[in-house]
């Protein structure tokens, strides 16, 4: 979901030993739920002394004040930040400050969602094409209870909740790790998984490249050979053809002397 646009706009003066004076936030939509914070720079005249000339305090809507972020509370479309002019004994007329705002970060109260057996990694994406972002995770194969792993995908709903899990197999025991990306050009993101190969060949890791379809399943185009005990993967044009890489890490865990390696894979889907 994305978040509100802000605006900061100056509202009463500040009186020395007086009236406050005050900020006025607005916001183009209510802020979310858990607050946002929003993060601010202060500028002022040369004669302008934070602490001295000037501070700064909580005022309508506003939950939490430091001396760089300020949050404003769920659901507010405006707030208001005070400024205090105390009485320092020194004359210093038409001092100015100037707050800016330079970024703003939603933190949310943590939410929990089933994502399947042994979760190993995650990404986002759109991946049915409803313009809302969902969530896309490897879940790896279960030593203890034999349990076969592979993709799980949570739709996201647009409101900051996703459905329950939907299965995909990935041609393999498991998955370690996950990327998408639209592979063969058609429009529909594709999914690449990795697998450690722990539980079937201990020295050799396995890619599958999973192709999306027009009714938004999956189908295993393409199984690779990696190193052993395969841990991420990326895609990129490495070699400049203008066509889409993989590369994926690996580490041998049962020989700690050997280096890490790195596999690069040129993608070229069946059929194309």
């Amino acid at each position: 979901m994305a978040l509100p646009n802000i605006t900061v706009a100056p509202g009463l003066n500040a009186i020395e030993g007086g009236t406050f004076g005050e900020f006025i936030i607005t916001l183009d939509a209510p802020a979310p739920t858990g607050g946002l914070i929003v993060k601010f720079a202060v500028a002022g005249s040369s004669t302008a002394t934070a602490n001295t000339d000037y501070t700064f305090g909580a005022g309508n809507n506003i939950t939490s004040l430091t001396a760089n972020t300020f949050t404003v509370a769920a659901g507010a479309t405006t707030a208001t930040i005070r400024v205090n002019a105390p009485i320092d004994g020194v004359f210093d007329p038409n001092e100015t400050i100037t707050l800016n705002l330079t970024d703003s970060v939603k933190y949310s109260p943590t939410s929990l969602f089933n994502a399947g057996n042994r979760p190993m990694s995650v990404t986002s994406a759109d991946i049915n094409r409803d313009g809302k972002v969902d969530l896309i995770v490897a879940n790896g194969y279960d030593d203890i209870t034999k349990q076969v792993g592979g993709v799980s995908i949570l739709y996201g709903n647009g409101s900051e909740g996703y459905s329950s899990p939907s299965f995909i197999g990935n041609g393999l025991s498991g998955a370690s790790a996950v990327a998408v990306f639209d592979f063969n050009g058609d429009g529909i993101l594709d999914i690449v998984t990795t697998d450690s190969g722990r539980d079937v060949e201990r020295n050799v890791g396995k890619v599958s490249v999973l192709l999306g379809t027009s009714t938004g399943g999956f189908s295993v185009s393409q199984i690779l050979s990696a190193g052993p005990w395969l841990k991420s993967v990326a895609v990129g044009d490495f070699n400049g053809d203008s066509k889409s890489d993989l590369v994926v890490t690996s580490f041998d865990i049962t020989a700690p002397s050997e280096s890490p390696k790195i596999s690069i894979f040129n993608i070229r889907p069946v059929g194309k």
